[in-house]
């Protein structure tokens, strides 16, 4: 009897990151309530995808340089640039996101809009890293994702395609 007590208690407890997490598999509460489940398998059967995200700078004449992300990181460990990068660097307007759980509504803030101070602290830092890299005369941040199939039986490319592209105007 206590023991079927104890696990109605624990699954009444669970409702809610449950109905979270089915809304949007990013709203599961933090430290994690439901655990993974299960490991990402890769199938070989046609081709494998590999995603790669990189980081470009377009001149005012649309020419494009590829930035070396560990160099323009500097003291920010390079594994981080992926979402700085999502946060635009620190120049994404506000946006917010808001879930329906019947009557209730939850709306978040995921990005919060930088001040002018705060702006222009980004832009310096930013143009300061180009630099560094010899690119003086960038206006465009370029975030490109990237997939790549791979055919397993032979070891070589089969196709490229961008995903996602995201411009990101660093004019001062």
């Amino acid at each position: 009897m206590v023991k079927t007590a104890i696990r109605m208690v624990i699954a009444f407890c669970l409702i809610g990151p449950f109905l979270l997490r089915e809304a949007d598999r990013t709203l599961e509460p933090y430290p994690a309530v439901l655990q993974p489940s299960g490991a990402y398998k890769v199938s070989t059967k046609d081709a494998v995808k590999f995603r790669k995200k990189q980081l470009l700078a377009v001149e005012n004449d649309g020419s494009e340089h590829e930035i070396h992300t560990d160099d323009f990181m500097g003291d920010i460990p390079s594994h981080y640039w992926s979402y700085v990068a999502d946060s635009r660097y620190g120049l994404a307007s506000e946006k917010e996101r808001t879930v329906a759980l019947g009557r209730w509504r939850l709306t978040l803030v995921t990005h919060k809009e930088a001040s002018p101070t705060e702006r222009k602290e980004a832009l310096r830092w930013i143009h300061a890293r180009l630099r560094a890299q010899g690119i003086d005369d960038a206006a465009i941040i370029r975030i490109r994702e990237i997939d790549t199939f791979w055919d397993v039986q032979s070891g070589t490319e089969v196709k490229r395609e961008t995903k996602e592209q995201i411009d990101v105007d660093i004019k001062k």
